[in-house]
């Protein structure tokens, strides 16, 4: 691993469903890392399906609107995060963090 590895510091989601209106998303966080240009965000689903987002900031978030995969919550699942640099560096996987769900 050549850049360094982020930390994830929260990873939560939140689902409402109703009779007319269903809507959930997913938020996650995590440190910066130096002369990282991109992050890829790797979320885990309980049953083992998977999916990788890209991002140039520190954070994701993504809602039901515009991504099917996080649609039915997000129980049970993991979030990892890796850097990317120049010249096809990049960093260690982040540890393993839960997806809490989030209450108001």
């Amino acid at each position: 691993c050549i850049l360094g590895t982020p930390t994830v510091e929260y990873a939560s989601y939140y689902k409402s469903a109703s009779r007319y209106f269903n809507y959930s998303y997913v938020t996650v966080k995590w440190s910066e890392v130096e002369n990282a240009t991109y992050y890829k965000v790797r979320i885990t689903k309980a049953d083992g399906t998977w999916k990788e987002y890209d991002t140039t900031y520190t954070a994701f978030y993504s809602t039901n609107y515009t991504d099917d995969f996080i649609a039915d919550g997000m129980d049970g699942a993991t979030v990892i995060v890796k850097a990317y640099g120049d010249n096809d560096t990049f960093g260690c996987w982040s540890e393993d963090v839960v997806v809490t769900k989030y209450g108001f």
